[in-house]
Order: structure tokens, then sequence, then C-alpha cells
């Protein structure tokens, strides 16, 4: 194994997004980055970014991940989070509907790319 992988909420400017498409002021969202074993750095991040209808700041948070292998050899992550007061996660694949309170999100990606292969809250 040459990385591990850390999930978490973080506030503020998401680095990789355009002004425009930042997440209202006083957001968290959740992420997920693949980190290095011999250098220690980022080798992708990935936040989860989420919309509330109507407006405001968006609350979500990553709390646990597992890495597993496919049928090919390639590695899968899956991300588990929670996302807060009827906040819509942003790339769910399907039908998506928050319940109120507090959800929950699952999501599948490529291990070596952190590309989205499916989300579902």
């Amino acid at each position: 194994h040459d990385a591990f992988y850390v999930v978490g909420a973080s506030s503020g400017k998401i680095k990789s997004l355009p002004d425009d498409q930042q997440p209202p002021e006083g957001s968290v969202h959740a992420y997920v980055a693949k980190i290095g074993l011999n250098s220690l750095g980022a080798e992708w991040l990935r936040h989860f970014t989420m919309t509330i209808p109507g407006g405001g700041a968006v609350n979500g948070e990553g709390l646990a991940c597992t890495v597993t292998p496919d049928s090919e050899g390639q590695n899968i992550v899956y991300v588990g989070g929670t996302v807060m007061n009827g906040a819509l996660m942003d790339g769910v694949t399907g039908i998506t509907q928050s319940y109120g309170g507090k959800d929950i999100f699952v999501a599948s990606m490529d291990g070596a790319t952190g590309e989205m292969n499916w989300m579902r809250q």
C-alpha cells in the first residue's frame, strides 16, 4: 500500500472551485483526501458540495471510509458521512431526497483518481 485516505469536514473557500460555485458563507463541507505514504502530501482531494432548497449555509461531514479492490484489483474508496438541515448532496446518482434534520450519504470513488463512481443520499 502506498497511500491512505482521510475524511472530515472543512469550512471556508474550496480551492478547486471558481468563486461563483463556492458554498454560501458559513458552510461546512465533507471531504476525502488520498495521502501518499512517502510524501505525506495529498495526491488528490475531493470536496462534497451540497445545496439547500431556498439557499443558505450547508453543513456536511465525512465520517468514515474504507478501501477495497474491485474485480480488476483497482482500489475503490467508499465514503460515508452526514448532511444536515435538509441539504441535498450535489452529484447524487438516482433520486435524491432529504428527510430533514440529519441525512446520511455514501459515495463510491476510484481510489487512483478520486473520480466519483456513484453517490446516494
